[in-house]
């Protein structure tokens, strides 16, 4: 295989923006912890919040033989398979509670962190921190015209994004995916469509272990089947979880059908042989001729750039 050329942010900008005027077909973004680093905490911060609220000294001892993976996202699955083990999936949802109310600027009473009324009036009526990039990209969703537009995949657990297009006068269709449910279509054309694939931080359960990601779920298989049909896919601050959203796109190589798609693949740092070998972006690279991949994009700086080509 020839060596790959990248792109850079200035040729993912212009391919957006392209795409988005020309209106063939819609654009999708999938954003993962890389969009909202700073307000929430990531994976390796989370490992340590797990860790701190474990309790006694003798469970952290083998919480930290139980982590033997040297990369991050596995790391932290094996650290939430532990905790999940130990203390039960209500505590995960619960770390996940306190974590998302980092970015919260009002203090929560503890009380109100298992009740989802209150937290629903929190994530409505309070004021939170939000980042450059989901600022820009909720503003990017309101201009971007809804028949050029499809919905924003996301695996974060955070309401931020939610929040943001709501501070831009925009509206939002929320769909939440903790367990084997298909995307529904939404009856709303000028809402922003969000799809949390791994759960919500205020309801239901989240999902984190190996085994809860992995596990097959075909009602949603088929749901993104469609959901990614004709669309030009854009995949921003997400590093590539083995779980239902990328089985979908590595079905599309065994089955030679791109269904349509564009995939435009994006990361922060460069691509190398170790992150092109097995990683989800090194297949669809070599699998599917419909993949263009992009190094030292950071959504925090790509977003707004983003919004100001839009604008002009």
């Amino acid at each position: 295989m020839s060596v790959p050329q990248f792109g850079d942010m200035n040729a993912l900008l212009e391919r957006v923006n392209y795409k988005v005027r020309q209106g063939r077909k819609r654009c999708a973004f999938v954003v993962g912890s890389g969009l909202t680093r700073g307000e929430v905490p990531g994976t390796e911060e989370m490992i340590g919040v797990l860790r701190r609220h474990l309790g006694d000294a003798k469970t952290r001892r083998h919480f930290d033989l139980s982590i033997t993976a040297s990369i991050p996202s596995e790391k932290y699955q094996q650290a939430a398979a532990f905790a999940r083990q130990y203390r039960g999936q209500e505590f995960l949802n619960d770390v996940v509670r306190r974590c998302t109310l980092k970015a919260c600027d009002r203090r929560i009473p503890s009380r109100s962190r298992w009740n989802e009324d209150a937290l629903e009036v929190a994530e409505t009526d309070y004021p939170w921190t939000l980042g450059a990039g989901v600022v820009s990209l909720g503003e990017a969703m309101t201009i971007i015209p809804h028949k050029s537009r499809g919905p924003i995949l996301t695996t974060n657990f955070d309401p931020l994004l939610e929040i943001a297009i709501q501070q831009t006068g925009g509206n939002h269709d929320c769909q939440v995916i903790d367990d084997d449910y298909k995307i529904r279509r939404s009856t709303n054309s000028n809402a922003v469509g969000i799809v949390h694939m791994h759960g919500y931080w205020r309801m239901g359960n989240t999902l984190h272990t190996a085994l809860q990601l992995r596990r097959a779920r075909p009602e949603l298989a088929v749901s993104l089947r469609e959901t990614l049909r004709d669309k030009f896919l854009v995949v921003i601050g997400y590093g590539g979880w083995s779980d239902a959203f990328t089985r979908s796109l590595l079905k599309r190589i065994e089955e030679k059908d791109s269904l349509g798609m564009e995939i435009a693949w994006s990361r922060f740092s460069s691509f190398d042989s170790s992150s092109l070998g097995s990683s989800v972006a090194g297949k669809l690279l070599r699998g599917l001729n419909e993949t263009d991949l992009y190094e030292g994009i950071d959504a925090n700086t790509f977003f707004p750039k983003l919004v100001d080509k839009l604008k002009e």
